[in-house]
C-alpha cells in the first residue's frame, strides 16, 4: 500500500489515539504544504488553517507534529474523506496538452491535463475545439477544371511552320 494510502487511510479512521504508520513516518514526499493543500475543499477548516498556518511558520513545523494536529481536527471537526480535495500526479505529457497550455497560462498542468481528459469524453467535443481556437480550418482543395479534350495537332513542316509564325519575305 503506498504512503498516501496510508496517510489517509490513518487520517480518517476515527480513532485518535492511533499512531502514524511507520511508512508515512519515513515518506519525505508527503510534505506541510502537502498535507494542508488536502484541505482546500472544506472552508471551515480552510479558513482556520488559512488565519494560523499561511507564513513562513508553517514551514519550521515538524511534519509529524502536523499531522497529529489534522488528525485531532479531523476526529473534532467530524471530517470524512470526502471533505479531502483530489489533486491528480499523473505526469502525462501529450499533444493535445501541448495545445491547450498556452491558451490557459495561469492553470497548473494537473488542471490542464483534467480540462484535456474531460474534453476528449465530451460529446461535442469538435465544437469545443472550435471555440477554443484548436481547430485548424483546412481549406478545401479545388481541383482544376477538366481541360477540354486536345484537339489532334496534324504534323507540320518546317515550312508551314515559319509560315505560319513568322513574316518571310520571299
Amino acid at each position: 500500500m503506498s504512503p498516501f494510502v496510508q496517510y489517509f487511510s490513518w487520517l480518517f479512521d476515527g480513532d485518535i489515539k492511533s499512531g502514524i504508520p511507520e511508512e508515512v513516518s519515513k515518506a519525505s514526499f508527503i510534505s506541510n504544504k502537502f498535507i494542508i493543500s488536502c484541505f482546500l475543499m472544506n472552508g471551515k477548516l480552510n479558513n482556520y488553517l488559512n488565519e494560523y498556518f499561511n507564513n513562513m511558520g508553517l514551514w519550521a513545523l515538524d511534519r509529524l507534529e502536523l499531522m497529529l494536529f489534522l488528525k485531532k481536527v479531523v476526529c473534532d471537526m467530524k471530517l470524512g474523506r470526502n471533505s479531502v480535495s483530489y489533486i491528480s500526479n499523473k505526469k502525462t505529457k501529450t499533444e493535445m496538452i501541448d495545445v491547450v497550455e498556452p491558451h490557459f497560462p495561469f492553470l497548473k498542468k494537473y488542471e490542464i491535463s483534467d480540462i484535456v481528459e474531460k474534453i476528449e469524453t465530451a460529446d461535442d467535443k469538435d465544437s469545443i475545439y472550435e471555440s477554443l481556437g484548436l481547430n485548424k480550418y483546412k481549406k478545401d482543395k479545388t481541383k482544376k477544371k477538366a481541360e477540354p479534350a486536345k484537339k489532334e495537332k496534324k504534323k507540320q513542316t518546317v515550312i508551314e511552320f515559319l509560315n505560319a509564325n513568322f513574316r518571310l519575305e520571299n
